[in-house]
């Protein structure tokens, strides 16, 4: 599954990222996915355009 830039909300605070939905799947209009991430110390996060999720099996 892939998130457009609109879709995306970044807390860099705490390392998370609000994922839309999307209008199709909402029940409600606060519907989202709350995603942890990390990066190496000398990476910033800023300006993200796209985040993809990807099925492994497992996770």
């Amino acid at each position: 599954m892939t998130w457009k830039q609109n879709g995306i909300k970044h807390d860099s605070k705490h390392n998370k990222l609000r994922l839309s939905k999307g209008f199709n799947l909402k029940s409600h209009r606060s519907d989202f996915i709350l995603c942890e991430y990390e990066t190496r110390p000398d990476v910033i996060v800023e300006n993200i355009q796209q985040v993809r999720a990807v099925w492994n099996g497992d996770e």
